[in-house]
């Protein structure tokens, strides 16, 4: 899918994608309805991962999931139950 006429403003927190109207990437209609859009460009409370590309990808994990960095790179789930924790000297 091909995304055109929209402005990409960047500011000292991140960036944003701005369409026509507020939220229109987003999937909300000019009246800010939610639902206008079958596929938006993103949504909130989505996260987004740098490839080495430079395309966002889509955080497949959840809240409260242990994740690592395998040797390859790659964001990987690990169980929480396998991870040894260094107990406090104090």
């Amino acid at each position: 899918m091909m995304w055109l006429d929209y402005t990409v403003e960047s500011g000292p927190f991140g960036f944003t994608v701005r369409g026509d109207w507020p939220g229109e990437v987003m999937g909300r209609s000019k009246d800010g309805t939610w639902g206008s859009k079958s596929n938006p460009l993103y949504s909130p409370g989505e996260h987004y991962i740098v490839n080495e590309s430079g395309w966002l990808v889509k955080n497949k994990f959840k809240p409260g999931d242990v994740l690592m960095v395998n040797t390859e790179g790659q964001l990987v789930k690990v169980a929480a139950d396998t991870l040894e924790v260094e107990k406090s000297n104090g």
